[in-house]
């Protein structure tokens, strides 16, 4: 079978009765008589289509498809993102230039506010911050707060309930993308109107989702990894259902969970969950390497520093890849992966050739081995070695969080402070005093902060340019700290 496309550069997409893509060779598809085939098209700006066919074994059969150019809509206007999704910044590194609390004594509490029920799925996600906003999502709705007092500016309800689910909305181009469920849902960011909605056909969406140039990329629980265009392609319609540019299938459980992508010019980047690291084409998602490592089970964001990719593993090994220069992993060039034992499910955070992950050598909910790592990379070959380690154990668990770097102060003291959130029943703040050249903990490093309202954390600490950092825990408190202009340091 031939496929002519209009436009011709609509991406068009086959899959078989298994769910298994089936690519062109050749410039033709050959197809099993009398079996049913399902297709996506679809282009930036156009109307997608999808549908069923099924051929007699005839190679010159033509599939002609024609696609509609979607009617303009709105103008969205452009918002300054200061915290825009699960990691601040396009590299998934969140290094923030504010001054936050770095001394016990100068916490203070800005604004507590309960949005939803303890342990449940409206417990709420890790917050973002957009144009002063802060932005979250509680089971089935979208809240709007206000970043100085908490309070709730603006909600909408979502198409579909979102799970148990601890990832944050992302925002981009004017839009906020809403992970559900099993779907995701986009928004005009300023009014919280609905734009379009997209419904997987494998399982939840519990990864961040990636926004860039007019498309997002994400992965779902139980296989699909699939891009979306952020076309509103029915203005007059709230809820018209996306059809995905394309659709990358994992074969068996494989799929993606809190594994967020990363891209660059020509390629996307993420770990499934069998720990085979797949790089797949950009635009047409068709897979160009895939590489199966020591793990078996990942559960991390690839992040991007200085030339090369990291992610961390429950299996006990931090990896990092070298690339190409046309973009892919240089498999001739390979980095030894650093083994630290036991368990991680932190995004690497990079920063003066130092990473920070939360480790645990034991249970998830036990003293062994919980700490957070502090490792050096070598800038010339990539070699990475541990420096220190900062215990965690006095709470019983480990952070399965991701680290905020906070670099406000370097230009002051040479130290940065990264923190972490610990995956306990007190939900604590974890601080991390650190520069290079370091090889055991400041004094000040460790336990940092405990939450008014305590419960269990997966939502990594965010922070804004005020100095202001964001807390959420599944007790469904949001919670904001700062640093107090006084506070008290001694009496005599």
């Amino acid at each position: 079978m031939e496929v002519k496309l209009d436009p011709e550069n609509a991406q068009f997409c086959l899959y078989n009765a298994k769910n298994e893509r089936v690519y062109p060779d050749g410039g033709k598809y050959y197809l099993l008589p009398e079996t049913d085939y399902t297709y996506t098209a679809a282009c930036d700006g156009y109307v997608g289509k999808s549908g069923t066919i099924n051929y007699k074994a005839d190679d010159t059969a033509v599939l002609d498809i024609s696609l509609e150019k979607a009617a303009d809509g709105q103008d969205l206007p452009q918002l300054d993102a200061e915290y825009g999704g699960f990691r601040a910044d396009s590299n998934n590194q969140s290094v923030i230039s504010s001054k936050t609390p770095i001394t016990k004594e100068s916490i203070e509490v800005k604004w507590e506010r309960q949005m939803g029920t303890s342990v449940t799925p409206s417990s709420g996600s890790t917050p973002v911050i957009v144009d002063n906003k802060v932005y979250t999502q509680s089971g089935g709705k979208l809240y709007m707060l206000d970043k100085e007092t908490g309070e709730i500016l603006k909600s909408s309800d979502c198409f579909m309930n979102a799970g148990f689910n601890l990832i944050p909305v992302t925002y981009g181009d004017g839009m906020i993308f809403v992970p559900l469920g099993g779907g995701i849902q986009c928004f005009n960011a300023s009014t919280l109107e609905s734009l379009w909605c997209y419904k997987g056909r494998t399982g939840s969406c519990n990864s961040p989702i990636r926004y860039e140039n007019g498309r997002i990329y994400v992965g779902f629980q139980m296989g699909d990894f699939v891009c979306l265009t952020t076309t509103d392609e029915d203005p007059s319609s709230q809820d018209e259902m996306k059809t995905p540019l394309w659709t990358s299938p994992s074969s068996g459980n494989n799929g993606y969970w809190w594994a967020g992508a990363w891209t660059n010019d020509n390629y996307v980047f993420a770990v499934n969950q069998g720990g085979a690291l797949m790089v797949m084409d950009k635009n047409t998602g068709a897979t160009v390497q895939k590489i199966q490592t020591k793990a078996d089970k990942v559960r991390s964001d690839v992040s991007f520093y200085n030339g090369r990719i990291y992610f961390s593993t429950q299996s006990g090994y931090l990896y990092s890849y070298n690339l190409t220069a046309d973009g892919k992993v240089d498999l001739d060039n390979l980095i030894e992966p650093l083994y630290y034992g036991g368990q991680s499910t932190c995004t690497p955070a990079v920063y003066n050739n130092r990473l920070y992950i939360g480790i645990s050598s034991g249970s998830t909910f036990g003293e062994d081995g919980a700490a957070i790592l502090v490792a050096d990379i070598n800038p010339e070959n990539g070699a990475m070695t541990k420096a220190y380690l900062v215990p965690t154990k006095s709470d019983f668990a480990y952070c399965q969080t991701s680290g905020l770097i906070i670099n406000g102060y370097e230009d002051e003291d040479g130290y940065v402070y990264v923190y972490f959130l610990v995956n306990s029943a007190k939900g604590s703040l974890y601080m991390v005093k650190d520069k290079p050249g370091m090889t055991a903990p400041d004094p000040e490093s460790g336990l940092f902060y405990t939450p008014s309202h305590e419960q269990y954390c997966i939502a990594s600490a965010v922070a804004d340019s005020d100095g202001t950092i964001y807390l959420k825990n599944d007790s469904a408190w949001q919670c904001a700290i700062r640093r107090a202009e006084s506070y008290l340091k001694s009496v005599e």
